[in-house]
């Protein structure tokens, strides 16, 4: 991942995350799907937090995920 696309991966996260509550920003999907995201790995599945499914839709269809894993 390049710094360019990294940079604009982070503002989607951030600017996202940031309606949260610092509570729901320590919760687990968030520390463990926020690191895959920047590595350009997506997942979108049904019990995905909402806040989470739009942050990944966002960044694959700004090109920014290099694999999505769906269902």
């Amino acid at each position: 991942m390049n710094r360019e696309k990294l940079i604009k991966i982070d503002k989607v996260i951030n600017t996202a995350l940031n309606v949260l509550s610092d509570e729901d920003r320590q919760l687990p999907q968030v520390d463990n799907v926020s690191p895959l995201l920047r590595r350009g790995i997506g997942i979108h599945h049904g019990g995905l937090l909402p806040i989470l499914k739009e942050i990944t839709e966002i960044l694959f269809g700004k090109g920014l995920i290099k694999a999505l894993f769906a269902t």
